[in-house]
């Protein structure tokens, strides 16, 4: 419209208005002019158009905001950043790299690298969770985590990486566990599943004990395996039902038929819990791992508990029933 023609010959004080307002509004044909605005005389309306062009959106203002980027303005160059990250835009690692010796990018180029395919990201990133300054650590971490999300060859590369991570990483990442926001706690808890360490284990585990991580915690330890059945069963111990359900419902999959007598018994001590959702989780477990001596446990979960877990209970003793059927027959029997 009327604006767009206008703005080139406006003072810098309007130009500046001018583009705040095209971004505001978010007209895709505002971007031509928004970065023509990128190579303005005046610096502050060159970072106005980089944040309106972070505004309004779109693959031209994607296009013309990495067109800028190598721009020897620092503080555009934050701008651009900032509004590369605001839109999720995947940014290139050579043109990444290139700006991580600038103090004051080191922040927002290490979120822009969680959003990068290449796995020379990790090693970056690794580094950084020991960064001097929490700000960019804390974004390593969860840049980290992303990658690891997106799958690929550079979570593979991220998982290697995290298996040896040094004590300091590791004490770096538990104090996020306690100190961060919700979404660095929760990219805490998935970069120390990766860890190949007991003592990163039985962080990760306590960590349950936040209802807003537990679920997290299950799913972080899955990938463990058998290994990881001693630690958990020890840190059962010390967590809340509510924590200790998920993971419970966890040991089928990390079971192997070396840990399977041990976890039996653990399950059937948590069939006499008093939470019900509790008993149902050990309930459903021994359906996949129980053998003839859990059918009494499994009896006593329908003799005392409430209805789901005494749902649970009889599925298991119909799975159990396939392969002990004389046993479960005479428990039935038995019962009133």
């Amino acid at each position: 419209g009327p604006l767009l023609g206008a703005v080139p010959a406006m003072g810098s004080d309007g130009r500046k208005f001018a583009v705040e307002v095209l971004g505001d509004i978010g007209d895709p044909r505002a971007v031509p002019t928004l970065a023509a605005m990128l190579a303005d005389g005046d610096p502050n309306v060159r970072a106005a158009a980089a944040e309106a062009l972070g505004r309004a959106g779109g693959e031209a203002a994607i296009a013309a905001l990495e067109g800028a980027l190598e721009g020897r303005d620092l503080f555009m160059r934050l701008a651009i950043l900032e509004s590369l990250n605001r839109l999720g835009a995947p940014v290139p690692y050579a043109r990444l790299q290139k700006l991580l010796g600038e103090r004051i990018l080191r922040h927002p180029v290490i979120v822009a690298l969680g959003r990068c395919p290449e796995p020379q990201v990790v090693p970056v990133l690794a580094s950084a969770l020991t960064d001097r300054v929490r700000l960019p650590a804390a974004a390593a971490a969860v840049s980290l985590s992303q990658t690891h999300q997106a799958g690929g060859i550079v979570a593979d590369e991220g998982a290697a990486r995290l298996g040896v991570a040094t004590e300091a990483e590791v004490q770096f990442l538990t104090e996020q566990l306690a100190i961060a926001s919700a979404p660095e706690r929760l990219a805490a808890v998935r970069l120390l599943g990766m860890v190949r360490r007991d003592e990163a284990l039985r962080t990760l585990l306590a960590a349950a004990a936040d209802d807003t991580l537990t679920d997290a915690v299950a799913r972080a330890v899955a990938p463990r395996g058998p290994k990881a059945i001693p630690v958990v069963l020890a840190s059962i111990e010390n967590l809340p039902h509510r924590a200790i359900t998920p993971l419970v419902e966890l040991l089928p999959r990390l079971c192997d038929d070396a840990h399977a007598p041990t976890v039996r018994l653990r399950l059937h001590d948590l069939c006499g819990s008093d939470d019900e959702a509790l008993c149902a989780a050990a309930a459903d477990a021994l359906g996949q791992l129980g053998d003839a001596a859990s059918i009494e446990p499994l009896f006593g979960i329908i003799d005392r508990n409430g209805p789901r877990a005494a749902r649970s209970a009889a599925r298991a003793l119909g799975a159990l029933g396939r392969r002990h059927r004389g046993p479960v027959r005479e428990g039935a029997r038995q019962r009133p």
